[in-house]
């Protein structure tokens, strides 16, 4: 299977080749000339610092900062050649690489090798996060006004809050701030779920659990995920414990692609600076009756045959294997499970970490209505809370992003259906 998937690399006529022949000598030559109009500016920034303040560290950092603006310029310059803007990126890592950058392009390295948003050293302003927990809080009226339970599920943060690994000028809050905002929600009467606390209090490695280029949980973790949001929901008395099997992981199959992604992280730095990830399929020993229809989708049969889309299965820049679990479009997807223990209908929201989480749910559920989308228009979801009238209602999101355009979306939604 591995040797049919295409590997995503760019096709060139004869002339494109000759163009990239003549464009990556040049880029070569470029690079020289930055490199030592960079080291004329550093020696200009240690002559001009005061002698007690001078230090090859301050120098190297304004080396950098000329590097990674003239690199920025340069893209933007040849991006209308026939040649594949990841070759560029790579050379660029490359040399950030070879330098022993560990910041480029936005994207740091952490002290074990993983890729995170390089992160602005302070806290969110605190009205952000009351403004998102509002809207969350909000919803949940909604749903409890029609008699409809309610759980919010937080998801980790790629940064572990116990073992940051960042270098050592470097701060991040994230992990607190999801403490504090789960404790806003629970103030406000909300039932939340954090997977980043039960994450650690299972003893699972928060970094094995995350790809090391990109910033989801890897397909292992949400398969984990799964289980706990089952046991969760009957913990609530939404559903019946779920069937052991159907959360134990010895009765799946996983197939692993090595080297095959590139994560969105890794598109910023390429692989030469970030490296590669592995990602694997993991689906049922067991036999499944599956269809997911919904967004133009109308597919029946197993598991596997159901919820893959193999056809994104591909290696190369700006790829996503990660999207090989279901996503389609933006609307409402229903997974029907006929055989699930539990006859109830859970209607499931979230943003992208659900992709590899959702699938597993729906195999202990009749029923699974998901909504994912980048616009994340919640009227949809709000119509469908109406129209299906579920046995329960949950939105798994990662704080890190969805303080932004996730929940302040919401919150415009909520006004809007106040009026």
């Amino acid at each position: 299977m591995k040797d049919e998937i295409e590997t995503g690399e760019i096709k060139i006529n004869d002339n494109k080749k000759v163009c990239g022949l003549f464009l990556a000598p040049c880029f070569l030559l470029i690079v020289f000339v930055i490199a030592a109009a960079s080291l004329k500016q550093t020696l200009h920034t240690i002559n001009e610092t005061p002698f007690e303040a001078k230090s090859f560290k301050t120098a190297a950092q304004s080396t950098k900062g000329n590097i990674d603006g003239i690199y920025r310029d340069m893209l933007d310059f040849v991006s209308p050649f026939p040649v594949n803007r990841g070759t560029y990126i790579e050379l660029h890592g490359l040399l950030a690489r070879l330098m022993g950058q560990r910041t480029m392009n936005q994207i740091t390295k952490l002290n074990n090798g993983h890729l995170t948003w390089t992160p602005s050293n302070s806290r969110t302003d605190p009205s952000v996060s009351a403004f998102a927990a509002s809207a969350v809080t909000r919803f949940k009226d909604f749903c409890e006004g029609r008699n409809i339970p309610f759980l919010y599920i937080q998801a980790p943060f790629h940064l572990c809050g116990q073992d940051r690994q960042l270098p050592a000028e470097m701060a991040s809050f994230t992990n607190e701030e999801m403490d504090a905002f789960a404790v806003q929600l629970r103030e406000a009467g909300v039932e939340v779920m954090d997977l980043h606390r039960l994450l650690h209090e299972d003893g699972m490695d928060h970094y094995r659990a995350f790809f090391k280029t990109d910033h989801h949980w890897t397909p292992e973790t949400g398969f984990w995920a799964a289980g706990k949001i089952l046991r969760g929901l009957t913990e609530r008395g939404i559903l019946q414990e779920p069937d052991p099997a159907l959360v134990d992981m010895a009765n799946y199959h996983i197939e692993v692609f090595s080297g095959i992604f590139m994560g969105s992280h890794a598109w910023r730095t390429g692989a030469a600076f970030g490296g590669v990830d592995d990602i694997s399929l993991i689906y049922p020993k067991f036999e499944t009756a599956l269809r997911l229809s919904g967004n133009g989708v109308d597919r029946r049969g197993s598991f596997k045959e159901v919820m893959f889309g193999m056809d994104r299965m591909k290696r190369g820049f700006q790829q996503n294997p990660y999207a090989v679990y279901p996503v389609h479009g933006d609307g409402i997807l229903h997974f029907n499970n006929p055989a699930a223990k539990n006859k109830k209908t859970i209607l499931f929201a979230s943003d992208s970490f659900g992709l590899v989480c959702t699938p597993f749910v729906s195999l202990s559920v009749e029923h699974v209505f998901w909504y994912y989308s980048d616009s994340y228009h919640w009227d949809t979801v709000i119509d469908a809370v109406t129209a299906l009238n579920p046995d329960g209602v949950v939105i798994l999101l990662n704080l890190a992003g969805a303080r932004g355009t996730p929940l302040q979306n919401l919150a415009k939604t909520m006004d809007q259906y106040a009026e």
